[in-house]
């Protein structure tokens, strides 16, 4: 599940389902792929909704952006890192 700026949450499946925070369906996005095990807010705005399954990366321009999330790599004490 992914949330918006205005607390809206996306769930994924055939489809991607949006519900407001009082849990009204608000619409779905039909992507027409077997059940994407993963979706993520990006873009230079944040209004892109990509979603992947095995093969596949797809993309879609939605209307409210969705929570930027920043990552953060953690790395134990002395720990080299190699990319």
């Amino acid at each position: 599940m992914k949330v918006d700026v205005a607390g809206n949450v996306y769930c994924g499946g055939r489809a991607e389902s949006t519900f407001s925070t009082q849990g009204k369906k608000l619409g779905r996005i039909v992507h027409g792929r077997l059940r994407p095990p993963n979706h993520r807010f990006g873009g230079d705005d944040w209004k892109t909704l990509y979603y992947t399954n095995w093969n596949y990366v797809g993309a879609v321009k939605v209307k409210i952006a969705g929570v930027p999330v920043r990552w953060r790599r953690r790395v134990s004490a002395g720990a080299t890192l190699s990319w």
